[in-house]
C-alpha cells in the first residue's frame, strides 16, 4: 500500500507524519494534505501533481516521488510530502511543471 511521508524543512525539529492510502481520495483526505486546500496561505490553491523526472531517477531516488501544492495558478508550490509504493499513473494526478513567473 502507497505512503505519503509529510515534508519538513531541514530546519524544523518536528516529526513528520505518515499515512497509507489505496485511492486518490484517500490521499486528499490525508490531514497533511488537505490543509493545502484551504486558501489559509493568502494565495489561492490551484491543484495538486507529482513531481518525479529523469533527474531523481540519476539522482538516486527513483523510490518516491514528491506531492506539489500549486498555489495562485501555479506561480507558487510547495512539496507536501514524499510518496512511496506508487507510480504517478497509479496516482492519477497531472505531472508537476514550472510554471513562467513561478516562485
Amino acid at each position: 500500500m502507497p505512503i505519503i511521508k509529510q515534508h519538513m524543512p531541514n530546519y524544523v525539529s518536528i516529526d513528520p507524519k505518515e499515512a497509507e492510502f489505496e485511492t486518490l481520495e484517500d490521499l486528499m483526505n490525508v490531514e497533511f494534505v488537505k490543509r493545502w486546500t484551504d486558501n489559509r496561505w493568502g494565495d489561492d490553491f490551484h491543484q495538486f501533481s507529482i513531481s518525479h523526472d529523469d533527474w531523481m531517477v540519476r539522482c538516486g531516488h527513483e523510490d518516491y516521488m514528491h506531492l506539489m501544492a500549486e498555489l495562485d495558478g501555479g506561480k507558487k508550490w510547495y512539496v507536501v510530502g514524499y510518496i512511496y509504493g506508487s507510480s504517478p499513473e497509479e496516482i492519477g494526478l497531472p505531472k508537476w511543471k514550472m510554471v513562467k513567473g513561478s516562485e
